[in-house]
């Protein structure tokens, strides 16, 4: 069987970027340490993004200046 999935994307809508996380949980995982890589994961993307707000203004102009990235 063929399957895909689908990572490290996002979703804007109203002016809202929106994206999710998440870990696989395994026998031996510690719950505590995936809970922390979602974090981690969740800070990486978000850090991107803000990023690319100051770092790439060629491509800004192309985007809703209004952009609101929230936590959840």
């Amino acid at each position: 069987m063929d399957t895909g999935i689908i990572i490290r994307t996002a979703h804007i809508k109203n002016g809202e970027l929106g994206f999710q996380v998440g870990a696989t949980l395994l026998y031996d995982s510690i719950p505590r340490k995936e809970y922390r890589e979602t974090l981690n994961k969740a800070s990486a993307f978000r850090a991107t993004v803000e990023q690319s707000e100051t770092k790439a203004p060629y491509y800004q102009s192309d985007c809703d200046s209004n952009l609101i990235i929230k936590n959840i």
